[in-house]
């Protein structure tokens, strides 16, 4: 069965407790506002620059793509099952079943771009004769497509395995059923590991070869150097906020631990998708010169914003300027 219904009693412990209703809503919704407009302000940064719209940042876009649909889908979905509980999804079965693919979907596809991100990094800085030729514009396209058809494949898994999607009444959260498929998650919790344990060791790598080049690095090479530290702590955080939840979801095979403790790591895993951009921004000085664009601010006088006449009429120039230079 595809969806599991849920029962009268689940219903009524699948309702969050009152007193950590606001606390978590305003978590929630705080984040998740953040989410959509920095996510934006990326995608926005990138039409206006051509110096951003380079080939190894088009896995950023994709991971920014990424992170908007968590924070336009996933998140207001969360604040329904905070406020509603089961009760509303037991009568949206259509919607949890959705909902639930397509937060699979995301979790899985934000694990390869970062993997992606990595390859791409080292391929950048260590086989630097043969970066041009490996990724082009449309094999990077191809790629991150691929990402997202990859991060779907789990769901077949649970479509044919017989693993029904339902209100998990600890996550708040529509998902596949855990209990159902637990030894599924010991191997997808544990290649989740095994993956941050190559990326961190491939930026690892990558890190002492810039350190002993550092002295011989051009300016195309430092702007690399400073790229790879964004992403390098795109990762950390990644791994910071899903790491508990993929944590008491391997351990707690039984479903024994508490409520509190599976909501408190879902609220640090749906953070992530709101970090990333910030991070961007504070790691590569051209997102920097793009936002002084959109918000007619003069390069020069960083800390003196001075408004244009015509701000929105600069901006939508500097898109159409974009377009043809595209």
């Amino acid at each position: 069965m595809l969806f599991q219904n849920i029962s009268a009693k689940d219903v009524v412990t699948a309702r969050m407790e009152p007193q950590l209703i606001v606390p978590l809503a305003a978590i929630i919704l705080t984040t998740c506002t953040i989410g959509i407009l920095g996510n934006i302000l990326i995608l926005v940064a990138v039409l206006i620059s051509q110096r951003l719209r380079t080939v190894g940042n088009m896995f950023i876009i994709n991971l920014t793509l990424i992170d908007l649909v968590m924070c336009c889908i996933v998140k207001p979905m969360a604040l329904t099952g905070i406020f509603a509980g089961g009760d509303f999804y037991n009568n949206h079965q259509t919607l949890c079943i959705v909902t639930a693919m397509i937060t699979v979907t995301l979790c899985v596809s934000s694990i390869i771009n970062i993997v992606a991100i990595a390859i791409n990094r080292y391929v950048q800085v260590c086989l630097r004769g043969s970066y041009n030729s490996i990724y082009t514009r449309r094999r990077a396209a191809g790629m991150c497509v691929a990402i997202w058809v990859i991060g779907f494949l789990p769901n077949f898994y649970y479509i044919f395995a017989g693993v029904p999607y339902h209100f998990d009444p600890k996550l708040l959260l529509c998902l596949y059923d855990r209990d159902s498929s637990y030894h599924f998650n010991i191997g997808l919790y544990t290649l989740c590991l095994c993956q941050n344990a190559i990326v961190g060791l491939a930026y690892w790598k990558l890190f002492r070869l810039v350190a002993k080049s550092s002295q011989r690095l051009s300016r195309t090479s430092s702007e690399s150097s400073s790229l790879l530290k964004a992403v390098f702590t795109i990762f950390l955080v990644y791994t910071v906020c899903w790491g508990p939840f993929l944590f008491i979801g391997l351990i707690d095979g039984h479903d024994r631990a508490p409520r509190f403790a599976y909501v408190i790591t879902v609220c640090m895993a749906l953070i992530n998708s709101s970090s990333d951009w910030i991070i961007y921004t504070l790691n590569n000085r051209y997102f920097k010169e793009a936002y002084r664009q959109i918000f007619g601010c003069k390069a020069p006088e960083p800390n003196n914003c001075k408004s244009s006449n015509s701000p929105n009429t600069e901006m939508f120039s500097n898109i159409k300027s974009s377009i043809r230079n595209h």
